[in-house]
Formats: structure tokens, C-alpha cells, sequence
């Protein structure tokens, strides 16, 4: 039911330049100082992480022990084991994993070409095939298509008649030392043909019950936000060296007189980019240009914060919060019916146009050298003279900028949601491009995706290979880790080492979910299986109930006083979606006493809001409250009393822990708090 709002008036020459600036309609229930400050761009130079809605500030995970507490998590929340390509039609493989107690779901990533390999003609036996065996053993599935640099049996994760359609394309070395294609992400035909991709996986699987997230994919390589391939140069060697070198391979393998001078080329350092999960930037990014980048000072300073809100947008809170309801038993409503206003294809008039290359003020800066990419080297290690050059090329030839990049992947990011209405999706949280301008789209991007879609879309760190924590991206999840679900995405590379720093990492972050690499999940180390314990003992939010206490009698028709302890020995809070418009607000949990007669059959239900919401509920806090719940004319009699934590909407209840006595807990949706006689 809609209830009556206080309306904000906006003139509407205002509301007609914010609809021109925008490729489609703004559904998002945001105040209008919002609409100027997250869709209107932020000039670069004056675009800086602390002016934003939030200061994060730094705290430690306050850890709570309860004797006899074992790790209890949601289909949401817990260990997704990432099965690399190889693997995702071995059955036997992925029931191993997905039998394994502390593992709550896989992690896929496949190329698109395996999916459409002819236009409008869709082969998603693979994905059904892995979605099949999830549902047999009753878990979930993160799924991510690639555009870009995982299958190098392939031309390229994009079908090739997308090219031969028109799409623009550069080539690049994959680890197979074999030239590859990468589609320009931000051509219109690419977009036209991903964008009638996308929205046929939504009809196909939106409201699949067995898929835990959707990744935004199709703007970067290997399923993730970054534009280009790590390791990155141009390829042609100084005239002074090829006729010495005429012929010969470099150590990589790769014929330097077959190469033009304007091909573009990703070289190989063999640590894993181009293969099933892309390679880390922890030890290879070059240092962000000291004009835009936080510095490392202030990186670290960043380090183990939350954020607390100081203007964001407003929850509208529904009017029966924090209030008693009573309800009658009755059979569940039936499912709100699916949107079925059609999606039209992408058309190259619909594109946003990007920015002019010659607008200073969204151009990637690089040093004012001379040099052209005809003058460089062919080095083995990536450098910045390398990163640069290719940012010259690509500024050059293909109009890339800042502000194209930021509103390029604004346009993929809304691709999604139009196509799954009710599917999570996933975001990876990772910039664009490198350096300090790179980390300020990411903040910008990941502000509109938040703002305007909320806990629809979870924010996931990809490819960390260490405990290194001075990393501008990490502070998008500390940022919004109340607002929506933030996940670690581990390299197989991972540090080994730094297993135990991670494991207070992770939860002083607030996440609730982590994928693991295959060989991290089977590690015999006894450092890693500790620390993955304990993040396992701690993910996400694991509620206790410690008491509730009720009297064993009252007279029929009288209020019920009754009083209720919980504690969160997690590092996340228990939000619950509630959908406004285009946008799914974190809001809190209901409680629900049950009361069945003798024969186990419910005779009435009683629901409440806490005074604090489980949106709040943070580990190291004992949360207690009290209610006087309002009782109807029951018949005299004895009543067993159960207690659930509820969606009230889609009757989804939480797994919790209630505890019995010290050292004792039951584990489940529903838990006996008691007994009450009803007198006359």
C-alpha cells in the first residue's frame, strides 16, 4: 500500500536538464540535491572521496564469543568456491566442493561466445548443467559472463559475429602467446549486441532461485570493471635495434617484425592474466599520479574503517515499523507478478556519445614527454611508460577520457537491472583504468549504483592476492557495507602468508561473503585453515538469541509483556531489502512470535519491528528490548511458543542460533522459547 509522502517540487526546466544528461529514465527515489550531486558529472579535478555523503573512519571487529557457537550462515552469506573454466562440466568436481559443510555456494565465470554463438541463438546448457547441481545439493551460484580474456581457445570471449557485425576490436597476447581480440567496450555496436545478450539471460533466469548474484559484466576484461589487460605495451622495437634483432622472439614468445606499430598488445609476465581469474594489482599497478591519488599515507589511514552516514539519501520508512501487527494465519500471497515491459535493443542513436578528446577536463593526464608509441621499447616487465602510451593510443584512436569511461560503464551497470528485476547482481569493485583518476570514476560509478539501486547490487573486491590494505577500492566496501552486501574475491596467487592478516581484514570490512580458489579451499597449511576458519566463524551476520522471556501465564485478551536479547557475532548487519522504485533500501528484520495449541497447529502470529533494526545490529553490541504485544480473544489453554526472524513480504525466514542453556544452541528458522497458559 502506498502512503501519502511530503512531496519535494522541482521546477521542471530543472527536471528536464537532468532527463537530457541521463541515457535513460532516473527511477531512483533519491531528494533532488542528489539527482545534481550523482547524475550530473563531478568536474575531475574536483571529484575527492572525502566530500562524499559518508566520512569513514577507522574501527577494529569487535569479536564475541558464546560458548558453544558454531558458524551459522544464509544462502547470502559464507564461502563460494570459484571453479575455474576447466572444471564447470565436471559434476564430480563441483559436488566435492559443494558438499564440503563450509562451502555455501561456486563461483563461474563463462565466455560469452559459449552462450550466444550465433546471434539470437542461445546455447545455456552449461550454465544449466552447473545451475542443476547447485540446486541438488540445495546452494548457490555467483555467475559472471566474459567478454574479454578467458577462453584463449577462442578468438575471443565476444562471438566473433559481433565484429563481423562492426564491432571495433584491438588485438592483445594471451597466455597462450596467441594473438586475441578485445571488443572496444564502448563501441554502440558491441553495446547493441551485449545489451540484447543481457536482457535474454534476464527472461531466461531472473527470479532462478538458485542463483546468489548476477555479475555487471561486458565493460572489462575477465568479467571485471578494468578496461584493459594488466600488462600492457605497444609493441614495436626502435629502429636502431631491429636490424640487430630482426627475426628473433623476445622472451615472451612473440615476433617483433610481424607487429605493427599501432597494434595494441598485452604482454604476459606470467602471473595469470588472461587465465580463468585475472591476475592482481597488488604488486603490479604503477603509482597513481600524486595530482588526483590519495596518497599512501592516507591509504593507510583508510585502512580497517567503517563509514557512518552524514547526508545520504533518506530511507523512507514504512509506518508500520516499530510498531506491534497481529495477523491471522492465512496461505502465503502469490508472487508479484513480472515486469514485462520490453527491453528495446541498443541502438547506436540511443549510445551515450563520449566525451571530445579535446575537453582538458575529462582526459587522462600522462607526462608531456614527446615520445610516440613508434619510440618504445618492447620491455619484458610492464611500466608506466607503457601504461601511458597506451592511454595516448586509446585516447587517440578510440576517444577514451575519464568522463567516457565513468558514463560508459553508468550505461553497462543499467543494462542489468532492466533485465533482472528481482536476481542480485554484482559489481566489481575495481577501477577502470589506474592511477588516481581511475579510483575517482570507481567512486563515482559505485555512488550511482549504490544511490540509485541499492542492496540490489553487492559490491565485490576481485582478484586480492594479499593482506595489503592501502588500496583506494577497498574503501567503496567500508563506504557502503550498510547499505548493501560486500564480498572478498581471493586470487589463486593469494599470498599464503598473508592469510592471517586477511582474516581480520575481512571482518573489520564487513563482509559477508568471500569467493576461494580451489586450492585454498584444500590447503593442508594449517595457517590457512585457521584463518579461514575464523572468518567463517565471523562472515556476514550470525544471529544469537540469548534469551526471550515471556510469562508462563496471563489472562485472555491482556497485553503480553515480553522481552527479547539477541547478539550479532558477525561482521555484517541483517539488512533487508525493501523495494522503492528502482531501488532496494536496507531496512530491518521482523520478529515473529508464533503460538501453536496442542496439536502443533499456529493459531496466531505476532510481528514486531526491534527498537534497534537488524540493519544496526553490530557484533560486540548485546541488543535488548522490550514489547507489549497485543493478544486477541484466544480460547483458554496451554500454547507453545516459536520465534522466527522474517521477511515479512516474501516469508523468508533467517537461520539463527537460540540458546538453550550456556554451551548450548539449536541452529534453525524457527525456535521454542516457552510455553504460555492462557486463563480466564
Amino acid at each position: 500500500m502506498f502512503k501519502r509522502k511530503k512531496l519535494t517540487t522541482i521546477s521542471v526546466t530543472a527536471l528536464t536538464a537532468i532527463s537530457l544528461a541521463l541515457p535513460g529514465p532516473v527511477l531512483a527515489k533519491n531528494k533532488a540535491v542528489e539527482f545534481l550531486k550523482y547524475f550530473n558529472p563531478i568536474p575531475e579535478d574536483s571529484y575527492k572521496n572525502e566530500s562524499q555523503d559518508r566520512v569513514i573512519k577507522k574501527k577494529k571487529f569487535t569479536f564475541v564469543e558464546v560458548p558453544g557457537a558454531s558458524p551459522v550462515v544464509n544462502p547470502e552469506t559464507g564461502f563460494f568456491a570459484i571453479v575455474p573454466l576447466e572444471m564447470q562440466q565436471d559434476r564430480e568436481s563441483i559436488i566435492s566442493l559443494l558438499e564440503r559443510d563450509n562451502i555455501n555456494g561456486i563461483s563461474v565465470l563463462l565466455p560469452w561466445q559459449h552462450l550466444e554463438p550465433t546471434e539470437f541463438k542461445y546455447d545455456w546448457s552449461k550454465l544449466d548443467k552447473i545451475l542443476e547441481i547447485a540446486a541438488e545439493k540445495k546452494k548457490k551460484v555467483i555467475v559472471r559472463v566474459s567478454t574479454c580474456g578467458l577462453d584463449n581457445k577462442l578468438n575471443s570471449d565476444t562471438p566473433e559475429w559481433v565484429f563481423e557485425a562492426g564491432a571495433k576490436s584491438i588485438e592483445f597476447y594471451g597466455t597462450d602467446g596467441e594473438k586475441h581480440l578485445m571488443p572496444i567496450f564502448w563501441d554502440s555496436t558491441y553495446l547493441a549486441k551485449w545489451s540484447n545478450f543481457v536482457n535474454a539471460m534476464g527472461d531466461k533466469y531472473d527470479k532462478n532461485k538458485n542463483i546468489h548474484s548476477v555479475g555487471i559484466t561486458g565493460g572489462g576484461i575477465l568479467g571485471s570493471t578494468k578496461v584493459i589487460p594488466n600488462f600492457v605495451t605497444i609493441s614495436k622495437v626502435k629502429d636502431s635495434d631491429k636490424n640487430e634483432d630482426e627475426g628473433k622472439k623476445d622472451e615472451k614468445g612473440i615476433s617483433e617484425e610481424t607487429i605493427d606499430s599501432s597494434t595494441l598488445v598485452a604482454l604476459e609476465d606470467g602471473s595469470g592474466e588472461g587465465q580463468d581469474t585475472p591476475s592482481s594489482d597488488a604488486d603490479t599497478e604503477p603509482e597513481p599520479t600524486t595530482d588526483t591519488a590519495t596518497s599512501e599515507s592516507e591509504q593507510t589511514k583508510q585502512t580497517e574503517e567503517v563509514e557512518k552516514n552524514q547526508g545520504a539519501a533518506e530511507t523512507s520508512e514504512s509506518s508500520e515499523e516499530n510498531t506491534e501487527t497481529i495477523e491471522t494465519v492465512e496461505s502465503d500471497k502469490p508472487a508479484a507478478e513480472k515486469n514485462t515491459v520490453e527491453e528495446k535493443p541498443v541502438s547506436k542513436e540511443e549510445k551515450t556519445e563520449p566525451a571530445s578528446s579535446k575537453d582538458k577536463t575529462s582526459e587522462i593526464e600522462v607526462d608531456d614527454d614527446e615520445d610516440t608509441a613508434e619510440n618504445v621499447e618492447v620491455e619484458s616487465e610492464p611500466s608506466k611508460a607503457n601504461y601511458k602510451n597506451l592511454y595516448k593510443q586509446l585516447k587517440k584512436d578510440y576517444k577514451m577520457s575519464e568522463r567516457q569511461l565513468v558514463e560508459h560503464w553508468k550505461y553497462v551497470a543499467d543494462i542489468f537491472p532492466n533485465a533482472f528485476k528481482e536476481t542480485r547482481l554484482n559489481f566489481d569493485v575495481n577501477p577502470p583504468i589506474k592511477g588516481g583518476k581511475g579510483q575517482s570514476g570507481l567512486d563515482e560509478i559505485s555512488d550511482y549504483l549504490i544511490y540509485r539501486y541499492g542492496q540490489r547490487v553487492y559490491l565485490t573486491r576481485q582478484n586480492v592476492a594479499n593482506a595489503k590494505h592501502g588500496f583506494n577500492e577497498f574503501r567503496v566496501l567500508l563506504k557502503f557495507h550498510y547499505d548493501t552486501l560486500t564480498g572478498f574475491q581471493l586470487s589463486p596467487d593469494f599470498e599464503k602468508k598473508d592469510m592471517e592478516k586477511l582474516s581480520k581484514i575481512a571482518l573489520v570490512d564487513g563482509i559477508s561473503y568471500v569467493e576461494l580458489p580451489i586450492n585454498l579451499i584444500k590447503s593442508e597449511d594449517q595457517v590457512v585453515k585457521d584463518s579461514l576458519a575464523k572468518i567463517h566463524s565471523h562472515i556476514g551476520y550470525q544471529l544469537v538469541s540469548r534469551e526471550v522471556s515471556l510469562p508462563s501465564d496471563a489472562k485472555v485478551g491482556d497485553p503480553l509483556k515480553t522481552s527479547f536479547t539477541f547478539v550479532n557475532l558477525g561482521a555484517a548487519t541483517a539488512l533487508n531489502p525493501k523495494r522503492e522504485l528502482d531501488k532496494d533500501q536496507a531496512t530491518s528484520y521482523k520478529v515473529q512470535l508464533e503460538f501453536r495449541n496442542s496439536k502443533g497447529k499456529p493459531i496466531m502470529r505476532s510481528l514486531h519491528t526491534p527498537d534497534i533494526p537488524t540493519n544496526e545490529w553490530i557484533a560486540g553490541k548485546p541488543i535488548t528490548w522490550e514489547e507489549e504485544l497485543k493478544m486477541p480473544e484466544l480460547k483458554p489453554g496451554k500454547y507453545e511458543v516459536f520465534m522466527s526472524i522474517i521477511d515479512t513480504d516474501t516469508k523468508h525466514k533467517l537461520r539463527f542460533l537460540k540458546e538453550v542453556k550456556e554451551g548450548e544452541l539449536l541452529t534453525g528458522t524457527d525456535a521454542p522459547v516457552g510455553s504460555l497458559e492462557l486463563v480466564q
